[in-house]
């Protein structure tokens, strides 16, 4: 079984918890304003800065996972520009940004866990991305709606190619463990900043 096979198995309900928060339900259904999506976005921006922080403080050839994703956290940042919206960093979400430099500071694998869940949320981000086009007058993969769907048509490849790195990058059960940690851990950042998002707006 691949590592990233593994991931989802035993992330799987870790993974639903996440995706059928209140707020997530919104976005799918193109009922979130435009305050909670760049409250949300801006949460986002935030881990996924931090995250490209450190992966880019990884060794080779772990860094190598950086290629098979993207700087996500520009596309938020176009995005809140283009919603003409600057929401701040919730405390949440900046305490979830400090424990994954902790976890990371004992184990460096433990973000590339991380990054599989939100490079892997692509997949059907696109959704969210058609949900809230015709609400709020957005076109999916441009300014405003970049974020959700960065890849477009070369979605699948892309995945397919972070999948098998993951296989080529890990050699150790103890690097296989510090992943699986540090997904579930992101599966729950993911739910708490969600929650904390919709209740700011």
């Amino acid at each position: 079984m691949s590592l990233a096979d593994a991931l989802k198995e035993r992330t799987n309900d870790m993974h639903r918890h996440a995706e059928t928060r209140p707020l997530q339900k919104a976005l799918v259904g193109g009922k979130a304003t435009r305050n909670q999506l760049a409250t949300y976005l801006a949460q986002l921006g935030h881990l996924h800065q931090t995250i490209e922080d450190l992966i880019d403080a990884l060794p080779e050839p772990a860094r190598a996972i950086a290629s098979h994703s993207s700087l996500h956290s520009r596309s938020v940042a176009r995005d809140l520009q283009t919603l003409e919206l600057t929401p701040e960093v919730l405390p949440e979400t900046a305490h979830l940004a400090d424990e994954l430099r902790y976890h990371c500071a004992q184990q460096p694998f433990f973000i590339i866990g991380a990054l599989y869940v939100l490079e892997g949320s692509m997949n059907g981000n696109k959704y969210i991305a058609r949900g809230l086009a015709g609400s709020l007058g957005l076109a999916p993969g441009h300014p405003g709606l970049s974020y959700w769907d960065p890849y477009g048509d070369n979605q699948r490849p892309k995945w397919i190619g972070f999948r098998t790195a993951l296989d080529t990058i890990t050699r150790t059960q103890t690097e296989e463990q510090a992943v699986h940690d540090g997904a579930a851990y992101m599966f729950k950042a993911v739910a708490e900043i969600s929650d904390a998002a919709a209740d700011a707006v």
